[in-house]
């Protein structure tokens, strides 16, 4: 993501690739790079993860919240909706 800082786009689709038993998130425990993250798309963003990890013990003050607002908004599906276009 820090690549991307300063750069927003009209639609991010975004890997929070930290899925583990551990709760090991790493970067993405920090606020700010979280905030950097979050405020990238202009019209629409996808985030794909396991909110389980996120909101561990580690992630809990920055992801929880964010997960939690989400959640409550109707926002969070499990899984990723597809189909296949011969059927």
């Amino acid at each position: 993501m820090d690549n991307f800082q300063g750069e927003e786009s009209d639609r991010v689709i975004v890997s929070l690739v930290r899925s583990n038993t551990f709760g090991q998130i790493g970067f993405l425990k920090e606020p700010v790079r979280v905030n950097v993250l979050l405020s990238r798309a202009k019209h629409g963003m996808i985030l794909i993860g396991n909110a389980t990890t996120l909101t561990s013990h580690k992630g809990e003050k920055v992801w929880r919240p964010i997960c939690e607002s989400l959640n409550n908004q109707g926002c969070v599906v499990r899984g990723v909706p597809s189909y296949c276009q011969l059927h």
